[in-house]
């Protein structure tokens, strides 16, 4: 459930709903949905109590810097104070948060004449790293409203390496306790923060390919491409026209060039998965999640210390690293206590 409050008055709103919900994206599973409670000040005269007979809905005068400061407040809170979810946390319930911690409450003040609280209560933790523009409703995040500060430690706590169970899982110690980091998870989180910053600075890593690959397709698979061809692009897929039906693909991103695919029928397959049930306005990220995920490394692939102290040290700048881009969980966390308790130390 979303609870809205607009000067200690609750309300229903559909694009409050949605602020909070896009504030989410990329960071809960499938099927899961955030839990919350939003507090938000505003100066009367910038909203119209009058639109709804039982005054259970506001009409704001601004309805994108509200917009704005909700989704602003959601994000800073889930990445500056939500911790990794607690080992055996996750049942029919939903996740709970290690150490007995409840919701999160986070202050927050703007600019403009607004101001909101929000307390997660349920599945979270961070916001998601693309602002969409062509959406029904207003996605741009504005300039003047400030962020929530966060505290001096914004990521994970320092991990030390252990071992690798499984050829999956990471083994590392950390100041309490133990963690569990899934590998292709992580690497996922670290390779989409790392294509999203390189798309936005222009400056994406693309791997010429010494001998082209030919894509040939039917003319069913030529007109699901055509639709993409730009995007594919901006993501450094350089292809050309080849015959009457075919494409030439003679560069790809240079993280996608170290997967070890096969060219052709992977990014056959990677245009499915974006444009399949998928709307329009979300390919350009729904492709960007489905390149990291591709590219990342693989469950079952034995890796080294080196090889898994560098994932971590990646995993650790990343801006919310504790859910792939699908919103699984990166890690576990089995405290100290939990050990403790498990091993018949304490009671």
């Amino acid at each position: 459930a979303m609870l809205f409050f607009v000067n200690r008055r609750g309300i229903q709103s559909r694009m409050l709903q949605y602020a909070v919900a896009e504030a989410y994206h990329s960071l809960l599973m499938v099927g899961r949905h955030p839990i919350c409670i939003v507090h938000l000040t505003i100066a009367p005269g910038l909203l119209d109590v009058n639109v709804h007979p039982a005054k259970a809905e506001v009409k704001f005068r601004d309805e994108r810097t509200v917009f704005s400061a909700v989704q602003k407040a959601v994000r800073s809170a889930l990445q500056a104070h939500v911790p990794a979810p607690a080992f055996g946390s996750r049942g029919n319930e939903g996740w709970s948060f290690g150490n007995g911690a409840g919701g999160i409450e986070a202050e927050f003040s703007t600019a403009a004449p607004y101001g909101s609280s929000y307390a997660p209560v349920g599945d979270a933790e961070q916001a998601g790293m693309w602002d969409r523009a062509d959406t029904a409703a207003p996605t741009h995040l504005d300039d003047d409203v400030e962020p929530l500060p966060a505290p001096k430690q914004r990521t994970l706590p320092p991990l030390r390496v252990v071992g690798q169970v499984g050829s999956t899982y990471i083994i590392a110690e950390g100041p309490d306790g133990l963690f569990l980091v899934d590998q292709h998870a992580a690497h996922e989180r670290v390779l989409y923060e790392q294509l999203a910053d390189a798309m936005t600075s222009g400056s994406l890593m693309v791997q010429p390919l010494l001998t082209p690959v030919p894509l040939e397709l039917t003319a069913h698979q030529r007109s699901m491409v055509e639709p993409v061809l730009a995007l594919l692009a901006e993501l450094g897929f350089e292809l050309e026209p080849f015959g009457e039906s075919a494409l030439l693909v003679r560069a790809v991103p240079a993280i996608y060039a170290s997967s070890n695919r096969d060219m052709g029928h992977a990014l056959m397959e990677l245009i499915d998965e974006v444009m399949s049930g998928t709307a329009p306005d979300r390919w350009r990220e729904e492709m960007a999640i489905t390149l990291a995920c591709h590219s990342a490394i693989r469950a079952g692939q034995l890796l080294s210390l080196d090889e898994m102290r560098a994932l971590l040290g990646q995993l650790e700048r990343c801006n919310y690293p504790r859910s792939c881009a699908h919103g699984r969980p990166t890690m576990l966390h089995l405290s100290q206590m939990q050990l403790e308790r498990e091993f018949g130390r304490r009671t």
